[in-house]
């Protein structure tokens, strides 16, 4: 059984009202720039636990035209492109959200935070 994910070529986004193509590179790119941003502060648990997962995750773009650096998704949020990780939900909890930026052909990192989110 072949368990390689497949992966589409590309995925559109909104940036500044223009679209943005991402494509597999892309998504390793900004892993990268993710796993440098997590890196910068060794003495948080939280960010090396999220460094160590993410480490070992594949890019993909799926069916549906999103990208993902494993349990990261690739989204548009109040106007700008953020990674939002996937955890498992409970009543009240933290969501790892990274900003990113698109400037002169590279994405960068901006900032990794946590939001709080109320379960339903």
């Amino acid at each position: 059984m072949d368990h390689e994910i497949q992966s589409l070529e590309e995925a559109t986004l909104t940036l500044d009202g223009k679209p943005v193509s991402v494509t597999p590179a892309d998504l390793e790119q900004i892993k990268g720039a993710l796993l440098q941003k997590l890196g910068e502060h060794p003495e948080r648990e939280d960010l090396n636990s999220l460094h160590e997962a993410t480490s070992s995750e594949p890019c993909f773009i799926t069916e549906d035209g999103v990208g993902h650096i494993g349990a990261w998704t690739l989204r548009e949020q109040a106007g700008r492109v953020v990674l939002v990780r996937t955890v498992q939900r409970s009543k009240s909890m933290l969501i790892p959200i990274a900003t990113l930026s698109f400037e002169e052909g590279r994405w960068q990192v901006l900032q990794v935070d946590a939001t709080v989110v109320r379960g339903r």
